[in-house]
């Protein structure tokens, strides 16, 4: 065995769910509470044992990453930002650009645009003013990542 080959490589395709920190406590038995850096989420308690993975410093404290089956680790937030893309939230497309964001609000689709999107300020006013003309709710509730249009219900006479 030639101990200098290389390892074979692998790419991911797995979909998994993750909060960057911004404050973590590390306890004695290895849990952590955990302050997530995206408005919305409370700050939480991980298991015993998780922080032996957990190597980030003051300039990079990570991402907390939870697997499918209830694996939970952390990954480096350049290492994570890196290898994954968002997909949204609970079946919200994530949008990046003014035609996908035109197209979403002719078919009624819940969608998210983040801050920093291929989307100019005259776009931006655009979308905004055909989404509330036409039913949507916009939240910005979600701290600075992004604003959220969702679908007006109509109510049901009965």
């Amino acid at each position: 065995m030639n101990a200098m080959a290389e390892m074979p490589r692998y790419q991911s395709h797995k979909r998994v769910w993750a909060l960057k920190i911004a404050a973590i406590e590390i306890h004695e038995d290895k849990s952590a509470t955990i302050a997530p850096k995206d408005a919305g989420y409370a700050v939480f308690a991980t298991a015993p044992g998780w922080a032996e993975r957990f190597t980030g410093s003051e300039d990079d404290l990570g991402v907390y990453v939870l697997y499918e089956g209830g694996f939970a680790s952390w990954s480096p937030t350049k290492a994570f930002d890196d290898g994954y893309s968002p997909i949204g939230v609970a079946g919200v497309k994530i949008i990046t650009s003014f035609l996908d964001a035109c197209i979403a609000i002719e078919e009624g689709r819940a969608f998210d645009i983040p801050k920093g999107a291929n989307i100019s300020d005259d776009e931006g006013r655009f979308l905004l003013q055909k989404a509330s003309r036409t039913g949507y709710r916009i939240d910005d509730d979600l701290g600075a990542a992004s604003l959220r249009f969702k679908k007006l219900s109509k109510a049901v006479d009965g």
